[in-house]
C-alpha cells in the first residue's frame, strides 16, 4: 500500500499547488483531491468488495485533514471476521446506507418520518 500512498500524496500536493480560473477572471477556486485506497487481496475477496472498501477509505478521506484514507487493520481484523459469516449481502447493503452522503441520509430519515406519521388507522394520521 506505501507504493500508492506516496502515488496519492504527491497527487494531491500536485494539485493543492494549482486552481481552477474561469475565464476573464483572476481569482482561483482551489483543486482538492480525495483518495480511498485498498488492495487485492490484502484488503478484499473479490473487485465487489475491494471496491467496496475503497468507496469507504474515499468517503472517510474526504472528511479526514489530508485526503487520503487506506484500510486500516481495524477494517482488516473486520474483513476477516465476515468472511466467516454468512452475512456478506447485509455488510453490502449497511456499507451502502453507511456511504450515503449527507443530503441523501437526511431525505431519507425525512421521508420516513413523514411516512410514519401520515398512515391512515394509526390515529396519527393528518
Amino acid at each position: 500500500m506505501s507504493r500508492w500512498l506516496v502515488v496519492a500524496q504527491r497527487l494531491r500536493d500536485r494539485m493543492a499547488s494549482e486552481s481552477f480560473h474561469h475565464a476573464n477572471d483572476e481569482r482561483g477556486i482551489p483543486v482538492t483531491l480525495s483518495f480511498g485506497l485498498a488492495t487485492y487481496p490484502t484488503d478484499s475477496a473479490s473487485r465487489y468488495e475491494l471496491l467496496t472498501r475503497a468507496d469507504a477509505n474515499l468517503y472517510t478521506a474526504k472528511y479526514s485533514d489530508d485526503g487520503i484514507q487506506g484500510t486500516t487493520e481495524t477494517h482488516r481484523a473486520t474483513r476477516e471476521l465476515r468472511s466467516e459469516s454468512s452475512f456478506n449481502v447485509l455488510d453490502a447493503m449497511v456499507n451502502a446506507v453507511d456511504n450515503k452522503d449527507r443530503y441523501t441520509r437526511r431525505h431519507s430519515e425525512r421521508r420516513d418520518a413523514i411516512c410514519a406519521v401520515g398512515r391512515p388507522g394509526t390515529g396519527a394520521f393528518r
